[in-house]
């Protein structure tokens, strides 16, 4: 009996430990342990490492990097807050910085498919200089089908730019439509004003046309991010200088304020990040079914995206799960702690940033 009861309390030890362990405060490595790794490719504007430039595609980059349970295969740049040339530069000097010279960078489209909107070229050195990674001799589109015809079902696309890189790969070669696992993007606005325009967000307004086709693509596991939940989470400067020490950590601590100064907030929204964070936990946040399009059409709505809540007339259109709330503490959590937590696979001095 004595033996049973004893029992009875290590088993209940077990599951108390295991409780506190998946609590707010979790390691890396204990996320980790959480279900099946999942392979990603992260289509992206970086302007992380150009001062003054928006910061949060580059802190999106960190936290797959820093992520167990995401297998980061490659990094597709677009134009958007950079010019293409700039946002390769500036992930080479993340993926430098992090000690991570596996995971290859690609460039993509340097402008939109019909928008004549364009950043000036040009690039400025990222900060702490130009890395010594280069970037890979194939295209991003190239690369983006490749991978997604040799792994079908298995890789998910975090685009947290403009999507031309995406639609004109969805032009090229259609067979991947049914190929790709899950396509979480970062933008739009459903419920709320833009942040280009009154009733546009800045990556759908850049290239509407492109987030057009991707809408009506019939890829079927959408998962869209827009501003209505990004919006709802917020870096300050005092979380920033509370972070412990180490090299991307004190990197950070050069290149967010300036951005945050630009804009004139108490903090900068993590828009990027939030996208990469729920490929690793869904339950960050609550989503509801919509079927999704983009106005494409020149006027004050262009670039506009529209929420249908019940269904259209218009076939073409897949379901959409739209992020519409965010557990805040949790997020935050997670990607405070592991930027905390990062162990940068070559030793970098101070004076290397």
């Amino acid at each position: 009996m004595r033996r049973g009861i004893n029992s009875l309390i290590t088993a209940g030890i077990l599951i108390l430990t295991t409780i506190l362990i998946g609590g707010n405060d979790m390691s890396a490595n204990d996320y980790g342990k959480r279900g099946n790794v999942v392979k990603i490719i992260l289509d992206s504007d970086t302007g992380t490492g150009t001062i003054g430039a928006e910061i949060d595609d580059g802190l999106a980059l960190l936290l797959a990097l820093l992520s167990p349970e995401l297998d980061l295969i490659g990094v597709t740049e677009v134009h958007g807050n950079v010019n293409v040339d700039q946002g390769v530069a500036n992930a080479l000097r993340i993926l430098e910085l992090a000690g991570r010279d596996d995971v290859p960078v690609y460039k993509g489209a340097s402008r939109p498919l019909i928008h004549k909107w364009v950043r000036p070229g040009g690039i400025k050195e990222p900060y702490g200089g130009f890395s010594k990674l280069t970037p890979s001799s194939t295209g991003a589109i190239d690369f983006i089908i490749e991978k997604i015809m040799e792994n079908p079902g298995q890789i998910t696309l975090i685009c947290v730019g403009p999507l031309t890189n995406i639609a004109m790969a969805l032009r090229k070669e259609p067979q991947i439509i049914p190929n790709v696992k899950e396509l979480i993007i970062m933008g739009g606005a459903i419920d709320r004003p833009g942040n280009i325009t009154s009733t546009a967000e800045f990556n759908f307004w850049v290239d509407p046309e492109a987030a057009k086709i991707v809408f009506h693509s019939n890829i079927q596991n959408i998962t869209l991010v827009p501003l209505d939940v990004t919006t709802k989470t917020l870096l300050t400067k005092q979380q920033l200088r509370r972070l412990k020490s180490n090299p991307v950590t004190e990197w950070l601590k050069v290149t967010v304020p300036p951005w945050i100064d630009k804009i004139k907030m108490e903090g900068c929204h993590l828009h990027d990040p939030l996208a990469v964070a729920i490929a690793i936990d869904r339950n960050l946040v609550k989503t509801e079914a919509m079927e999704v399009d983009v106005i494409d059409t020149s006027g004050p709505s262009y670039g506009q995206s529209v929420g249908y809540r019940e269904s259209t007339v218009d076939r073409s259109l897949s379901r959409v799960e739209v992020a519409l709330r965010v557990d805040v503490e949790r997020f935050m959590n997670m990607l405070l702690r592991r930027l905390e937590k990062y162990q940068c696979e070559k030793s970098l001095s101070a004076e290397s940033y």
